[in-house]
């Protein structure tokens, strides 16, 4: 798209147009919703789904977040996610979280170092909107998320397993406690902060907001059925002896765990999946 800012309104041309074969944008609608978040900001969402679809909660839903390192998730083609919205009914949303870049540097600001936790409740909040607004229930629920969206998710199935039916956590950094010890991870301390800082290693220690293993509610007895969920862990740069820190030490400590049997979820056994890939 090109604007021409010559006159007094703004006037949008198609400056190039990639056509795809099989593709027909008409089939599909895209919508931006403003959903309140824990403390009552509105956090954007970008909802994609084909024409016509009801909301009565019946929808399978892919809810992606990141929320990190001021990064803008703007709108773009994925022919993955048209196969999954046109032959299965699939409806796509993207949360624009806080600690991304998408309103300036306050909104990154405020979703980075003591304040992550603004992240996870944006995309908690995010995922309660779209149950709310009858797009889809917890049980038909995905959530996806990559590198700093790996750890969104891993914090996120820690504080509300009930709210989401799966979640795919791509190279996640799950050790927040030694992850800057490892090829590039210095560089990612301006977000997440550093365990080598005595006021920075209390807040994530004791903060439920980040994944560190210990996170992980253990108790035979707790009545939570954690989601299915895929990790797919590798080596995030070149180093004579790979380090599987991102997301391996997260694997061990998750035991199988059986869903109670209830109105939404038959019984069944839920484990995690982890593919490890070193580079």
């Amino acid at each position: 798209m090109s604007v021409n800012l010559k006159g007094e309104i703004p006037e949008l041309k198609v400056f190039r147009e990639i056509i795809v074969p099989g593709f027909d944008r008409t089939e599909f609608q895209v919508n931006q919703v403003f959903g309140p978040s824990k403390d009552g900001v509105k956090i954007p969402m970008f909802i994609v789904a084909r024409k016509g679809i009801s909301l009565d909660g019946c929808n399978h839903c892919l809810l992606f977040g990141y929320g990190g390192f001021n990064v803008s998730m703007t709108p773009h083609f994925s022919a993955a996610r048209v196969v999954l919205a046109k032959h299965l009914g699939v409806v796509f949303c993207l949360a624009n979280i806080r600690g991304g870049g998408e309103y300036g540097e306050e909104w990154y600001k405020a979703g980075a170092l003591s304040k992550k936790q603004n992240c996870f409740d944006d995309f908690i909040s995010a995922a309660e909107y779209l149950v709310s607004a009858g797009y889809t229930q917890p049980h038909k629920l995905c959530i996806e998320g990559e590198s700093n969206g790996g750890i969104l998710l891993a914090a996120c199935i820690n504080q509300r397993p009930d709210l989401f039916g799966c979640a795919l956590a791509h190279v996640g950094v799950m050790d927040m406690l030694r992850f800057h010890k490892f090829t590039i991870g210095h560089a990612w301390t301006s977000d997440f902060g550093c365990s080598d800082k005595e006021e920075e290693f209390h807040w994530l220690i004791r903060n439920t907001t980040m994944p560190p293993r210990h996170n992980i509610d253990q108790s035979a007895q707790a009545d939570v059925v954690h989601p299915t969920h895929g990790m797919w862990t590798r080596n995030r740069a070149s180093t004579p002896e790979p380090v599987p820190t991102p997301g391996v030490p997260l694997v061990p400590t998750s035991p199988p765990r059986a869903s109670r049997t209830n109105a939404d979820r038959p019984q069944t056994a839920q484990r995690d999946i982890s593919n490890a890939e070193f580079r």
